[in-house]
């Protein structure tokens, strides 16, 4: 049986032309022995958001690729590093045994209507039955995405999807997709994947939890007002009362909420939570708002970013697969919250992933606004995470 093939490129040049060269010297080598490459995954970083289209073709002119899949990010990851807040260009190739690769780029107009009709869903998402996995990358500003997942987790059940939102801008428009030649502002572009290749999907959190999980008493929308039927905001002061002198620091970088993903559990723990910023408090209602919505009955629980917890949910979640052979390649998308300003060093998940299976392992992806991962057999939109998919 045919193996998978991967190989990854990374510059830091900032003209285009020179850094479209460097690539494709690191990519060469690759392409002679192997030929024209099934799909090619390019991130790059606002620098190049106005070239995207000559960015594309210059990809397209060197590799030759069956099909081709980007996002402009905040910062890229190739060649064994995380690029943040510079010029940088990651571009990942991939072979995959009898590949059968289907991209689609959709603009929608209603994106309500889509998402609640299966028939429309289906017709405008055309995923193969084979399809083993999809990449989806989605611009922040025009896509309903917890609608989106909701949708592909009813009409695909058990699909599993990674990727992330393109994070390069911060307004409407300011983001890049690009898609087979085409390109976007608006939107989502993805991948369907199938063939002779396994991809394994893993999705770690950057989160502590603090205090203990508490049943949401009274809520609308994204606003929770009660916990155990006590004001919100007075479970959280409590929550931050308890804690121990030295995790203090902690809190400097902001308080999170965790959703229980199955509120009937008797027993949490890691990765049972979809980790979601508190976007307001209002001490005199005792009200905590979210940036996702939430009912009466949910669980939550409030979380704290950790490096030290990052870094253990990664290395945990890797270890069942650091007795198999190597991966062939892997994609990485992680939170704009992660990298340098979590662990306060460069590189930080990509040395944990290498460390843990193989130094020479390709990686390509990027930073995301919001990360796609499967957890417990179902697709979600995670904060402060790192989806990573290895395809063997």
């Amino acid at each position: 049986m045919a193996s998978p093939h991967f190989a990854n490129a990374l510059t830091e040049d900032s003209l285009l032309q020179d850094a479209l060269h460097r690539l494709e010297i690191q990519l060469r080598p690759a392409l002679r022995a192997l030929g024209t490459p099934d799909l090619a995954l390019v991130f790059f970083s606002p620098h190049f958001v106005p070239q995207a289209e000559a960015l594309q073709g210059g990809v397209q002119d060197f590799c030759r690729p069956r099909h081709l899949l980007g996002a402009s990010a905040a910062g890229v990851i190739g060649a064994g590093r995380e690029v943040e807040n510079t010029p940088a260009i990651s571009l990942t190739l991939g072979w995959l045994p009898e590949a059968r690769v289907v991209p689609f780029l959709l603009h929608h107009e209603n994106w309500n209507a889509l998402v609640n009709s299966e028939h429309a869903f289906r017709e405008t998402f055309p995923v193969p039955e084979d399809t083993r996995c999809l990449i989806l990358l989605a611009d922040p500003f025009s896509v309903p995405i917890g609608g989106l997942l909701d949708a592909l987790n009813d009409y695909y059940p058990g699909l599993p999807a990674a990727g992330g939102m393109a994070s390069a801008g911060r307004t409407p428009g300011s983001n890049v997709l690009l898609c087979d030649g085409e390109h976007a502002t608006r939107g989502l572009a993805a991948l369907a994947l199938g063939g002779d290749f396994q991809a394994v999907f893993t999705l770690a959190q950057g989160c502590r939890p603090i205090g203990e999980p508490l049943s949401v008493t009274l809520a609308h929308r994204n606003v929770i007002l009660r916990l155990e039927n006590s004001p919100a905001t007075e479970q959280l002061e409590q929550v931050i009362e308890k804690l121990p002198r030295e995790m203090h620091a902690l809190l400097r970088q902001g308080v999170f909420m965790g959703c229980a993903t199955n509120p009937g559990k008797e027993q949490y723990g890691r990765g049972d939570f979809l980790i979601r910023p508190i976007i307001g408090l209002d001490q005199r209602s005792g009200a905590i708002a979210l940036s996702d919505y939430v009912r009466s009955g949910d669980v939550v629980q409030f979380f704290v970013r950790d490096p030290q917890t990052a870094a253990e949910d990664l290395e945990m979640l890797l270890l069942p697969h650091a007795f198999r052979p190597p991966p062939a390649g892997a994609l990485l998308f992680t939170c704009t919250g992660r990298g340098r300003g979590l662990y306060g060093y460069p590189n930080g998940d990509v040395t944990i992933i290498r460390e843990n299976l193989g130094e020479d392992l390709p990686i390509g992806g990027m930073f995301c606004n919001g990360e796609i991962g499967m957890v417990g057999g179902k697709n979600y939109l995670h904060g402060h995470s790192a989806s990573l998919v290895l395809f063997w």
